[in-house]
């Protein structure tokens, strides 16, 4: 990221997160007994 930082320094950088993959269930969203918030995630 410095690099690209130095070569356009008004750059800006937006990310996006999944934790899907880390959940034992396979969703993004966040469960609360039966039910998916997807709101908290």
């Amino acid at each position: 990221m410095n690099s690209l930082y130095d070569v356009v320094p008004d750059m800006i950088v937006l990310l996006d997160t999944y934790f899907c993959e880390y959940t034992d269930y396979g969703r993004c969203g966040v469960m609360h007994g039966a039910h998916i918030d997807n709101d908290a995630a």
